[in-house]
């Protein structure tokens, strides 16, 4: 099912989150913002996104990218992503984010095979044709998810209309460019032990001990390298591995206390932070409860 809830108090401000009946469930989002940035943040999984509404900028790779309504924005996993509105017009996305698990499907042997320092060449992809394929597959899942109902035949031809796609956007527009800056080793092996250590009480001073550098050092090449201080990543980290919790169907005060948080009100403030809806909302939208339509028609 599909649910929908304001992140603010302006009127074309949303976000419609859901889930699809292809690869074994396939989150997906429908996301409008009319405010003059979003922070920057990362995800667990892919992310694939048609662009709709007002040109915008968006902080990518250590650069700032201009996005026009149409382009494809393709990202693994961990990437670092911010926006800022240009103007006053409201802009905003049609998402789809598969885990690695499912881009292995649609990709074998790809999806598996990205590692940092080796990064995609392109995370926005000009295709219309593309980019209007995505689009118009993202209505389905959206009307499917609303109506809770999917028929194996239909779920079938939908997962491989969206295989098809996907390979599409990923072999022709973004291959692997071996090319591209080498992430600093001292920053890598950092994100390797926040990720295996994120539920423990980290300090920054224990992550700059642990790959051979003062502090004050760390917090400089690992915020160049990944585009977020360290504790902000550690944060993002937290509430991705608590996101998996929930979609799992965890309790959120058990899932609070497996990631780290102090209790429930300390994961809901930063669960809410960083994906613009409290866990609860999130666990309801993910098992397809209590449906909610209160947004202005789709952009």
């Amino acid at each position: 099912m599909c649910m929908t809830w304001r992140t603010n108090s302006r009127e074309t401000t949303w976000r419609r989150v859901g889930r699809a009946h292809v690869l074994g469930g396939l989150e997906l989002a429908h996301l409008r913002f009319d405010q003059p940035s979003l922070p920057r943040t990362l995800r667990d999984t892919w992310t694939i996104a048609v662009a709709e509404g007002a040109p915008h900028h968006v902080w990518v790779r250590g650069r700032v990218r201009r996005v026009e309504p149409g382009s494809i924005i393709l990202l693994p996993p961990n990437e670092v992503f911010g926006a800022e509105q240009i103007g006053y017009l409201a802009w905003g996305y049609r998402a789809i984010y598969p885990t690695t698990e499912q881009m292995a499907v649609c990709l074998p042997g790809f999806a598996a095979g990205i590692r940092e320092p080796t990064r995609l060449a392109q995370p926005l992809v000009h295709d219309p044709v593309a980019a209007e394929a995505l689009r118009e597959l993202h209505q389905r899942f959206v009307a499917q998810s609303m109506c809770g109902e999917c028929s194996a035949t239909e779920a079938d031809a939908l997962e491989r209309t969206l295989c098809r796609l996907i390979q599409t956007i990923v072999n022709s527009h973004s291959a692997i460019d071996g090319s591209v800056a080498k992430v600093h080793d001292a920053a890598l092996r950092a994100r390797a032990y926040i990720h295996e250590h994120c539920t423990s009480n980290l300090r920054v001073s224990d992550i700059a001990a642990h790959v051979g550098l003062s502090s004050y050092h760390f917090i400089r090449v690992f915020h160049e390298a990944t585009g977020l201080p360290p504790y902000t990543y550690l944060d993002h980290v937290r509430v991705a591995r608590a996101r998996q919790l929930l979609a799992a169907g965890f309790p959120i005060s058990e899932v609070a206390f497996l990631t780290g948080y102090s209790d429930q009100p300390h994961l809901t403030r930063h669960f809410k932070r960083a994906f613009g809806i409290t866990p609860g909302a999130y666990c309801r939208a993910s098992r397809g409860q209590s449906p909610s339509f209160g947004a202005r028609s789709l952009l």
